[in-house]
């Protein structure tokens, strides 16, 4: 009886640890929506778990996905709506009318995904990042694609690819206009640029075919386009390196 009875409360302290830990894990903050020549804005701000920080994150919204079209269309009315998200689920509550609103929601991060991320060596633990990869909507199946070309990010990589839209469509279409050298630590960076292959054809249009993709990523940091490179021939400059470009346009040539 007495081990029956060790049992039954052994299983309710672990029962209250998991409700608490559960509670623990339901993150608070505020939001406001604005619409701006017809694109739903909403913006997200939350503290960090210390008190130390205020953050935020803004993006544009479907509203007619989230059920809240006639709301923001409205003189003004209170409203609830959901966002799901593979990383999580957010509860908003407020107020919407005349294209905009305000409220508080909570987020609840899902923990099956992280777990699951965890076991693929992607060590998910604040909820500020849980929180990110809900904001940017980073799935299992983009995961997948990111590990597809042969990268192996970080937490940090992988919001910064995200953030930035790096795709595996992005890479192929530079391979396919003959970049072979995208690095995982090179690819952020020529995203961050806009080294497409627009920009790749245009360079190489100017007399500059098959660069390295550090040479890409140096070229446009410098602003260096192909009106740039034919201006320098056209004033006597021949046979130029690549060295030679940015040397010049560093120079103010």
């Amino acid at each position: 009886m007495k081990r029956a009875r060790a049992v039954v409360v052994a299983t309710l302290i672990a029962a209250a640890a998991l409700a608490t830990a559960a509670k623990a894990d339901v993150t608070r903050g505020t939001w406001n929506i604005a619409t701006e020549r017809g694109t739903v804005q909403l913006e997200l701000r939350w503290r960090s778990p210390d008190g130390r920080e205020n953050n935020d994150h803004s993006s544009s919204i479907d509203a007619q996905t989230l059920g809240i079209s006639n709301a923001l269309a409205s003189p003004g009315q209170h409203t609830t709506f959901g966002l799901h998200r593979e990383a999580g689920d957010y509860a908003f509550d407020g107020w919407l009318g005349n294209g905009e609103g305000a409220g508080s929601y909570t987020f609840t991060p899902n923990g099956a995904f992280f777990a699951t991320l965890r076991s693929r060596g992607y060590d998910v633990q604040t909820i500020d990042y849980q929180m990110a990869f809900a904001n940017l909507d980073i799935t299992s199946r983009y995961v997948d694609e990111i590990e597809s070309l042969g990268y192996k990010s970080d937490v940090n990589q992988l919001v910064a690819m995200k953030a930035l839209g790096v795709t595996a469509q992005y890479v192929h279409d530079l391979e396919a206009a003959g970049v072979n050298d995208i690095t995982q630590s090179q690819v952020v960076p020529m995203r961050a640029l806009r080294v497409d292959r627009a920009y790749v054809d245009e360079i190489a249009q100017a007399g500059f075919p098959h660069l390295s993709a550090s040479q890409y990523v140096t070229l446009k940091a410098m602003r260096i386009d192909g009106a740039y490179i034919r201006y320098l021939r056209s004033h006597g400059f021949k046979n130029l390196t690549v060295n030679q470009v940015v040397t010049m346009k560093a120079e103010r040539i």
